[in-house]
C-alpha cells in the first residue's frame, strides 16, 4: 500500500509497507525512513531485496541522501539482509548519510561493523543513536533536512 504523507519540513512524501517494513521517502529532502513492525523483527535477504528495489526507484542522481532507520522493533538482521544492503550501498552513486536509532546493544554492534566495512569502500557516513531526535540532528548536521 502506498500513501501520501507529510513530514521532513514542508516536503510531501510517500509511504509504502513492504513485508512488515514501513518505508517512507521525501524526494525534496532526499530523506528515506525505515521502521520495522512487530511482525518482522529479523529481516532477511528476501526483505532486503524488496526494500532495496524500492529505494533504487526513489534514489536517483548523485546528490547525497539521508536514511533514518528505526531499530526499536528489530532483534537482529540476518546475514542475507546485511549482505544485500552492503551490496546496495557499495553500488550507490550518491553519498549516503544513515542514522539508526533505538537499536539494542546487539544491533548497535551489527550497525557499527556494517558502517566500518562500508566506509572502507564507499561514500557512506552513519552512526547509531539512542533517540530519533539525536539521529535527526546528525542528518541535519550532514545537510539532510530531517
Amino acid at each position: 500500500m502506498t500513501t501520501e504523507i507529510e513530514s521532513a519540513g514542508d516536503a510531501e512524501g510517500v509511504r509504502v509497507e513492504l513485508n512488515g517494513i514501513e518505508l517512507s521517502w521525501w524526494p525534496t529532502a532526499r530523506l528515506a525512513r525505515m521502521a520495522f513492525s512487530d511482525d518482522n523483527q529479523t529481516p532477511d535477504g528476501a526483505d532486503a531485496r524488496v526494500v532495496s528495489a524500492q529505494l533504487e526507484q526513489w534514489i536517483t542522481g548523485d546528490e547525497p541522501w539521508g536514511f533514518l532507520v528505526d531499530c526499536s522493533s528489530i532483534e537482529t538482521a540476518q546475514a542475507g539482509w546485511r549482505n544485500l544492503f552492503s551490496k546496495f550501498f557499495h553500488e550507490q552513486r550518491s553519498a549516503s548519510r544513515i542514522a539508526w536509532y533505538g537499536a539494542s546493544p546487539h544491533m548497535q554492534v551489527i550497525i557499527r561493523m556494517f558502517v566500518t566495512g562500508l566506509r572502507a569502500s564507499g561514500p557512506l557516513i552513519g552512526e547509531p543513536y539512542a533517540t530519533e531526535d539525536e539521529a535527526r540532528a546528525f542528518l541535519r548536521a550532514q545537510g539532510i533536512p530531517a
